[in-house]
């Protein structure tokens, strides 16, 4: 057995012509890829501590900014502790992408101690991280801001956020593949002559890889359709090269809906950056899936954080108005 849709040509032209090939998907994906009922409700714990230890750290950077020194690995090492003071907690799910202004538009920019830059109370710092819990693997990206940004940053990303929204509030039927989904959640950036060079969404493992398929979004994407029980990001972006960048992430769960069609549940737990969001740009049901979604964050976390943490995100999280 062999996919010949992803083995490699040495692997391939390695096996004896007299071997008769049978073209087919790992067996074992699928049985990754479909989460129980018991691995969900372990995720979904998962990022529950993740929320706590992502609202810890954007509290912290929030109220800190030109008062002590910051930079892009110093950030790292704050949110990793945030990460590591929850229970169950035993590793990063990947290196911390930690972006400041222009770095922030290197798609998987990797801070060092030669590129590291010191953070100012202005601009955006995009921030992709994800931890391994006893529960399940996290995956998260915010942009953030720093201090002033300018009303085009603004745009590029309610933009993003519009594109993030749209994947997350869409229903689909049964075969759908991740090619199809992907055209849903770049149309918000491509109204306004922008794109992103990598796909929308990945599959994530449970307590295993943080990319893990079969399934992706992405124009690429692949044989394998969308499933009940797929843990998939949705990660939309924009990057200005020599400027910043802007990406947006949260986990979803594909779930069944009562009609047999499919959409998704949004497990991922922490508010978006109010300061960067342009209200009158979004749509009355994308508003509302906001405001729904932060409510969600806000009744979720804020009985768990110290009280000036609760206080802060009760603010963070207030409803949105145009």
């Amino acid at each position: 057995m062999l996919d010949e849709e992803i083995a490699s040509y040495a692997m391939t032209a390695a096996i004896p012509p007299s071997v008769e090939i049978i073209s087919d998907s790992d067996p074992a994906e699928l049985m990754k890829a479909l989460k129980n009922p018991v691995e969900i409700a372990a995720t979904k714990n998962a990022h529950i501590k993740d929320g706590i230890a992502m609202v810890n750290f954007l509290y912290w950077l929030k109220k800190n900014i030109g008062k002590i020194p910051m930079s892009e690995i110093s950030a790292v090492d704050y949110l990793e502790n945030c990460r590591r003071s929850q229970k169950g907690w035993f590793d990063l799910s990947f290196g911390t992408i930690s972006g400041y202004a222009d770095n922030g538009a290197i798609i998987h920019y990797d801070p060092t101690p030669e590129t590291n830059k010191v953070l100012q109370p202005e601009g955006l710092l995009l921030v992709d991280s994800g931890g391994q819990y006893e529960d399940g693997t996290t995956d998260i990206t915010r942009t953030i801001v720093l201090g002033p940004i300018t009303d085009v940053m603004k745009e590029h990303y309610t933009a993003v956020l519009r594109c993030n929204i749209d994947l997350a509030t869409a229903r689909f039927q049964a075969g759908t593949t991740g090619a199809q989904l992907d055209e849903i959640a770049r149309k918000p950036l491509k109204a306004i002559g922008l794109d992103y060079g990598h796909g929308t969404g990945h599959g994530v493992g449970h307590i295993l890889s943080c990319h893990e398929g079969p399934q992706i979004i992405s124009p690429k994407g692949t044989r394998c359709p969308l499933y009940p029980g797929m843990i998939t990001s949705d990660e939309p972006g924009v990057y200005i090269e020599g400027e910043y960048g802007i990406r947006l992430e949260n986990e979803l769960l594909c779930v069944e809906m009562p009609d047999s069609s499919y959409s998704f549940e949004t497990i991922t737990l922490c508010p978006f950056d109010r300061e960067a969001i342009l209200s009158e740009r979004l749509s009355a049901e994308e508003l509302d899936y906001l405001n729904d979604y932060h409510q969600k964050v806000r009744e979720t976390l804020m009985p768990l954080v110290d009280e000036e943490v609760a206080e802060w995100l009760i603010e963070q999280t207030a409803p949105i108005t145009k």
